[in-house]
């Protein structure tokens, strides 16, 4: 049997692509879409039948109780929809879009916080000041290749490649 003396493969590690990033976003916002949304709209429905925004305003002014509810599940879902990303990106460093795109959320320090992926996905609090990171994450991604909660948190999303 002839030994081939090939050379290793070699791991190169960079920053993921703004496309992967992005293809695994959709990716994630499907599943929670799927796993975690799909199940409150029935109860949505069944509380709201508003045609227009002033209709569902007017409905819910005049309807307290049911507002409370609505906020109810929009806190639930909103918990939720968090501990999806913070705990896979814990616990995994990836999210189901991340891991089918095999890019990796890691620290620049040692390893990954709870604190630093609270601080990256403090994004989907659908509140302000941070709603504001829906526009600041996407175009300081466009210029840096990094978002800007990243850098608070002191993280990087990567992608691994290997070569010969």
């Amino acid at each position: 049997m002839v030994k081939l003396d090939l050379p290793e493969k070699r791991k190169i590690i960079g920053n993921a692509s703004v496309f992967m990033r992005v293809l695994a976003f959709i990716i994630d916002i499907l599943a929670v879409n799927f796993v975690i949304i799909l199940p409150f709209r029935g109860s949505f429905a069944n509380l709201m039948s508003a045609d227009s925004f002033t209709e569902a305003y007017d409905f819910l002014q005049s309807n307290p109780e049911i507002a409370g509810k609505l906020y109810a599940m929009m806190f639930i879902i909103t918990f939720l929809v968090l501990a999806y990303f913070i705990v896979l990106e814990y616990k995994l460093g990836q999210t189901l879009g991340k891991m089918l795109l095999k890019i990796t959320v890691v620290s620049e320090a040692k390893e990954i916080t709870v604190l630093q992926c609270i601080t990256i996905n403090i994004f989907l609090i659908p509140f302000f000041p941070f709603f504001l990171l829906w526009i600041i994450d996407p175009l300081y991604l466009l210029f840096t290749k990094r978002r800007f909660s990243e850098v608070i948190s002191k993280t990087r999303t990567i992608e691994e490649h290997e070569t010969w």
